[in-house]
């Protein structure tokens, strides 16, 4: 009940204060964008006008890195961080702040990309309050009629489950009720192992799960005769890379662990495909979690 009170209560005042903050600025620009939120570990936000201006943070500063690229009918673009340089960012042409929704809206060669975080923070269910659970959706439309051929990668810096880039980290997959479930966490697990303000979480687990299609493997692989599905997710520390260069990411995973950020250890990497015509738009989502033991200590 601890924990889930500390979790429940964070949303709350994260949400109030980002509310507050839009408010206060007349809704025209937060002074930072809640993409994630849950506590104040579990907590990455946007500190720029636009999505693509920098990377994702913690709410302390420091670099949690969420990227992401599209593929447009073969040209790529940024609709997420500001890395790699050399790829033009999407033209961003709407933010929403919501209670429970961020919402970006992107335009480019002839698709609209919505890129939504949704966090189920209802009051009125504290089962579904207290998950750490934030759900990220892709939707392409076509705006000249057109269809287009459109695939998007998210690429999750190991970064996110430690404290410092220094720390080792190992990571792993599960499967879970129709989810291909990636997870990355320190190798040291010592929870609540220090005190004060500028610190990351680094025990605990940081989950990225993506849905399998029926009847799809959970890791798509390259046949000769194609493709086995769309959807392909790698542990690869150069899928934006491999993404940029070649419209895909490898299939096989890098299992060279445990490592450090700061010496490549794998990045969490999902490409999943959204293509679209004049009649139909194409949905896809993930979802972005952490679990962990402890979140609280009482000091007696």
């Amino acid at each position: 009940m601890t924990q889930r009170f500390v979790r429940i209560a964070t949303v709350v005042v994260m949400l109030a204060l980002s509310s507050a903050a839009c408010r206060a600025f007349g809704q025209e620009r937060a002074p930072a964008v809640p993409l994630v939120v849950h506590n104040p570990y579990f907590s990455i936000w946007s500190m720029n006008d636009h999505l693509t201006d920098g990377p994702t943070r913690h709410w302390t500063g420091t670099p949690q890195a969420l990227a992401g690229l599209a593929r447009i009918d073969g040209q790529v673009f940024r609709y997420m961080g500001n890395a790699p340089r050399g790829v033009v960012a999407m033209k961003q042409v709407s933010l929403t702040i919501a209670p429970t929704h961020t919402t970006y809206v992107f335009e480019e060669s002839g698709v609209r990309l919505t890129l939504a975080f949704f966090t189920p923070a209802f009051p009125q269910d504290m089962d579904v309050l207290s998950r750490p659970v934030t759900y990220l959706t892709w939707t392409a439309a076509s705006t000249d009629g057109a269809a287009h051929k459109v695939d998007v990668l998210l690429d999750v810096d190991p970064l996110i489950a430690v404290n410092t880039d220094d720390e080792e980290v190992t990571w792993g997959r599960s499967q879970e009720a129709g989810l291909a479930v990636m997870n990355v966490g320190s190798r040291d697990q010592q929870p609540l192992n220090r005190s004060g303000d500028n610190l990351r979480i680094d025990w605990g687990y940081f989950h990225l799960a993506v849905p399998v299609s029926a009847g799809a493997p959970a890791n798509a692989q390259d046949t000769p005769q194609g493709r086995v599905t769309g959807d392909v997710t790698a542990f690869s520390s150069t899928a934006i890379r491999d993404f940029a260069q070649d419209g895909k990411i490898a299939a096989d995973d890098d299992m060279e662990m445990p490592r450090t950020p700061h010496d490549g250890a794998a990045h969490l990497a999902a490409e999943l495909t959204l293509n679209c015509d004049g009649a139909h738009s194409a949905t896809q989502h993930v979802l972005l979690a952490y679990t962990q033991g402890y979140a609280i200590e009482q000091l007696s």
